[in-house]
C-alpha cells in the first residue's frame, strides 16, 4: 500500500509515485507529463535533491487528456479523492 498522505515543504507535495497511485498511470507517465507536458501543458513540479515533487494542487488543476493520436480531444481533472471529473461535469457543477 502506498502511503497518501502529502508532503509539508513550504507547501504540500506528492511524490512521483503517489500522484501516479492517485491517477491511475505509472510513474513513468507521470514523469513524461513532467518533462514533456500533453497538449495542454506541462505538469508542475519542484526538483529537491533526487525526487520530482508535485504540487498537490496539481491534481485537481492540471488538464488530463484522452490518449491515443485519434483520441477526440477531451479534458478531464481528477477530484481531492482521486475521482475522475469530466470538464463538462466540473462546468455543471460551478
Amino acid at each position: 500500500m502506498i502511503d497518501l498522505s502529502p508532503i509539508d515543504l513550504k507547501g504540500e507535495f506528492y511524490t512521483v509515485r503517489q500522484f501516479a497511485f492517485l491517477t491511475n498511470r505509472s510513474p513513468q507517465t507521470i514523469y513524461n507529463l513532467i518533462k514533456t507536458g500533453n497538449s495542454v501543458r506541462k505538469l508542475k513540479s519542484e526538483k529537491i535533491e533526487l525526487f520530482s515533487l508535485i504540487p498537490m494542487s496539481e491534481l485537481t488543476e492540471f488538464p488530463f487528456t484522452n490518449t491515443g493520436r485519434n483520441a477526440k480531444i477531451s479534458i478531464y481533472h481528477y477530484t481531492k479523492e482521486g475521482q475522475r471529473i469530466d470538464i463538462n461535469e466540473l462546468e455543471e457543477m460551478i
